[in-house]
Formats: C-alpha cells, sequence, structure tokens
C-alpha cells in the first residue's frame, strides 16, 4: 500500500496520473488505485490514459458516489455506501415485522 500526497481536485488527480504512470515500472503494477474524491479520480483516470503505461489499465476506486464519475467509459468504480438504499430496506423491512409481529434483527457491514 502506497500513499500518495496530492491536492483533491481535478488537476491534481492528472497531474498524479502522469507522474504515477512515469514512476511505475511494468512489474510493480499497483492492483488498484483509490482516490479520495470523484474529482481526483476523475483527473487521475485522465492522466493514466494519456499515456502507453500498463498502469492505465489499473482499477480506480473513488468515494463521492457522484454522477460524473459514474460514465462507464472512466471506469471508476465506487466505494460509496448506498446509505438511502440501506434506509429504505431498513423501513420496508420494520414495517412488514409491525404487520406480522415478528422480530428479526438487520445488520449492514460497514466495513
Amino acid at each position: 500500500l502506497d500513499f500518495v500526497p496530492c491536492g483533491m481536485n481535478y488537476g491534481a488527480g492528472r497531474s498524479a496520473g502522469l507522474a504515477l504512470c512515469a514512476a511505475v515500472s511494468e512489474s510493480d503494477l499497483p492492483t488498484a488505485l483509490i482516490a479520495a474524491n470523484d474529482w481526483l479520480a476523475v483527473g487521475l483516470r485522465s492522466g493514466l490514459t494519456e499515456t502507453a503505461s500498463a498502469l492505465r489499465a489499473a482499477p480506480v476506486y473513488s468515494f463521492d458516489g457522484l454522477p460524473m464519475a459514474s460514465d462507464p467509459a472512466l471506469e471508476i468504480r465506487s466505494l460509496n455506501y448506498p446509505i438511502r438504499t440501506i434506509v429504505e430496506d431498513a423501513i420496508v423491512e420494520l414495517r412488514r415485522l409491525v404487520r406480522h409481529r415478528a422480530g428479526r434483527l438487520i445488520r449492514y457491514p460497514m466495513e
């Protein structure tokens, strides 16, 4: 695991992507890249795709889940928890339990 300090915006991500491609050897490619936010991830993907490095195919993950990063062409995967879906599921289940007077524990692991 390596940490690459950079700004949290598109330009910083693009610069980091270009620098990583220049610094990482073909034999030492990372399994994936994790960006702290979607703007950084979009910039990172832009910098990676501008080079001929094999690193350009590395999966990029991000945390925000913003619509701009969900474009399939960017290949950015979200690490954002689907909180709204979890809440909606819990409400549906609670209503069902009240109707049937049954008890059940619902757990959503946040690991």
